[in-house]
């Protein structure tokens, strides 16, 4: 019965070994890892350290109807991260009329290095500079 167990796992580990594998050009795939901020103030930051080729996601709220979240610099520049989409999500929460707006970003890492991932939140119109909020994200891309 033990050697039945140590085959499982052995099995198990493959099997997430090869389903971590990269994906391949256009498939979607789960996060490698994900960072959730709800900026309450003008100013938040945080950080995500991953190996290359590894899938970041990060999600923003967007408390403010008509504003949203930008990235404003940091990805693509140096080509330790790239930005691979972007969303809008609805989530419920338990109440009446209670829902939060998050702005979803994906990112692919690269190579190794630290990028700084820069995120302003403001007017959602199209060629609003106002910036009410910024969130930076320090990324270490390690081997």
């Amino acid at each position: 019965m033990r050697q039945v167990f140590i085959v499982m796992i052995a099995i198990v580990v493959l099997v997430g070994c090869r389903r971590d594998r990269d994906a391949a050009p256009g498939e979607v795939r789960e996060p490698d890892a994900s960072v959730k901020a709800d900026v309450r103030g003008e100013r938040g930051r945080g950080g995500a350290r991953l190996n290359p080729a590894r899938v970041l996601q990060v999600r923003l709220r967007s408390a403010t109807p008509g504003y949203a979240w930008r990235l404003a610099s940091g990805a693509g520049e140096d080509a330790r991260v790239t930005q691979t989409g972007t969303s809008r999500e609805q989530t419920s929460r338990a109440g009446i009329h209670n829902t939060d707006t998050w702005d979803v970003y994906t990112f692919r890492t690269v190579r190794p290095g630290k990028a700084t991932l820069v995120f302003e939140y403001g007017p959602a119109a199209a060629g609003s500079d106002q910036v009410s909020k910024q969130y930076v994200l320090d990324v270490e891309v390690t081997r």
